[in-house]
C-alpha cells in the first residue's frame, strides 16, 4: 500500500528536481553579473541548464529517499491522518538535503566554504521540504478520491 500510493512521486521527483534546477540557473543568470551574462552562448546556456538540472535531479532523489524514510518510520502502515505523512515527508526531505549538503561540505575539506554549503543546504532543504510536502499532499488527496475495494466474501463463510 505504501509503495502503490507514492509511486507517482517516485517517478515525478527527478523531473521536478530537474525543472527546479533549470529554473534556478535561469534565476541566477537573470539576476547575476550582466558582464558574465553577455558572454554566454546558446551552447553555454544549454550546458549550464543541463548541469543545474542534473544537480536538481540528484537533490530530488536524496529528498525522495529522506521523505520516504521519514514517512515509513512515522506511519508505515498508513494508519494515521494524512497530515502526519505530509508533515513527515516535508521534514524528512528537508533534513536529507541538509545532511547531503553538509556531507559534501565536510568532504570538500576547505573550511572556508563549509558555511556556504551549510547555507545552501538550508535553502535547498526548505525548497525540497515544501516540494515533498506538496507532492505527498496531492498523493494523499488522490488516494482519498479513489474508491476502496470491497472486502471479498466467500460463499462458504456466509
Amino acid at each position: 500500500m505504501f509503495v502503490t500510493r507514492y509511486r507517482r512521486i517516485a517517478l515525478q521527483a527527478p523531473l521536478v528536481g530537474f525543472a527546479v534546477g533549470a529554473v534556478g540557473f535561469g534565476f541566477l543568470a537573470l539576476t547575476g553579473n550582466p558582464d558574465w551574462r553577455s558572454y554566454l552562448t546558446l551552447a553555454d546556456v544549454l550546458r549550464w541548464v543541463l548541469g543545474y538540472g542534473l544537480a536538481g535531479s540528484a537533490f530530488a532523489l536524496v529528498s525522495l529517499l529522506g521523505g520516504a524514510a521519514a514517512v515509513a518510520v512515522a506511519d508505515r502502515r498508513l494508519r494515521h491522518a494524512p497530515v502526519v505523512r505530509v508533515s513527515w515527508a516535508g521534514v524528512g526531505a528537508g533534513v536529507a538535503v541538509l545532511l547531503g549538503c553538509t556531507l559534501v561540505g565536510i568532504v570538500q575539506a576547505d573550511l572556508g566554504w563549509f558555511g556556504g554549503y551549510l547555507l545552501a543546504g538550508v535553502i535547498l532543504g526548505i525548497i525540497a521540504g515544501i516540494a515533498a510536502a506538496s507532492m505527498v499532499n496531492r498523493a494523499e488527496r488522490h488516494a482519498l478520491d479513489e474508491p476502496r475495494p470491497k472486502p471479498r466474501v466467500d460463499a462458504d463463510i456466509v
